[in-house]
């Protein structure tokens, strides 16, 4: 406990005033009678200690009040367990990257990428800003800095959560560093915030992909990278891109992962309802 004003501490020493009050008697000692007061100076009755307290009770009242009064003007509070909110330019800034490229629709990946944002979103405290991005062959903003702080402090982890789950994993590539430098540039829309800044990405880090465009880009100073790594149960993994296609024949190009147990695979185009080949 701390006190706002702590000189007036000093008043508790008031209390020895009751406690010499209940030590001195002034009262008269008992009348006697007398035959004549005629030869006798008259003199006030003197003062004299008490030997022992009394009234107990009335004295400890008095006491009470005394050190009560004191201790009302010196303004005591509770510091323990008080968190001031931050200011608005001294909030954390976190951009969420999710990927949603093609081999996130693997086993339960998605379900496990929403979970990990789903926790960044309920961590974040009231002065704090979070952008949420996904990314495949292209990045996509899906929650940016100011429409996270138009929302109301106690629905900003929800509403976030209810716009991940509109989005899906497609069929696309994984360009990990265009998606990283368009991170990087949600800092770069506002410069006069000092809180701490730093990028997560949620990802399976699947080999092959792309990291063109990181060696050429500054990354921003005092901007911290956190990886959160979603793995599959069972390895292995194959990618395929089309090189060229003129309507009667197509070029393709296989890439399998070196923990994959398979080495032959059958490519074509699927049927409309998505079941079987059709070609």
């Amino acid at each position: 406990m701390n006190f706002l004003a702590p000189w007036f501490l000093f008043g508790a020493l008031a209390v020895a005033g009751p406690v010499l009050f209940h030590l001195i008697r002034r009262a008269a000692r008992e009348r006697m009678p007398f035959s004549s007061l005629l030869f006798l100076r008259p003199t006030p009755p003197r003062a004299t200690s008490r030997r022992k307290l009394e009234h107990i009770v009335l004295l400890l009242l008095r006491c009470l009040a005394l050190l009560l009064l004191a201790a009302g003007f010196a303004r005591p509070f509770f510091s323990r367990g008080l968190e001031l909110p931050p200011g608005a330019d001294e909030g954390r800034q976190s951009v969420v990257l999710i990927d949603t490229s093609a081999s996130m629709r693997r086993e339960s990946l998605w379900r496990e990428a929403k979970a990990r944002a789903g926790e960044y979103f309920k961590k974040a405290a009231l002065g704090d800003r979070v952008a949420v991005l996904t990314f495949d062959q292209h990045p996509r903003a899906l929650v940016s800095f100011a429409e996270w702080s138009s929302w109301p402090p106690d629905q900003r982890a929800t509403l976030a959560s209810q716009r991940l789950d509109s989005v899906s994993p497609g069929w696309g590539g994984t360009y990990l560093g265009l998606a990283l430098t368009t991170a990087a540039e949600q800092f770069l829309d506002d410069t006069s915030r000092a809180g701490p800044r730093d990028v997560a990405i949620i990802s399976d880090l699947q080999e092959g992909s792309k990291l063109d465009g990181l060696q050429g880009h500054d990354w921003p100073k005092d901007v911290k990278f956190i990886l959160e790594r979603v793995a599959p149960k069972q390895a292995g993994n194959a990618g395929l891109e089309i090189l060229d296609a003129d309507g009667r024949a197509a070029r393709v190009r296989l890439v399998n992962t070196r923990d994959s147990n398979r080495e032959k695979f059958l490519v074509g185009w699927s049927a409309e309802n998505g079941a079987g080949f059709a070609g």
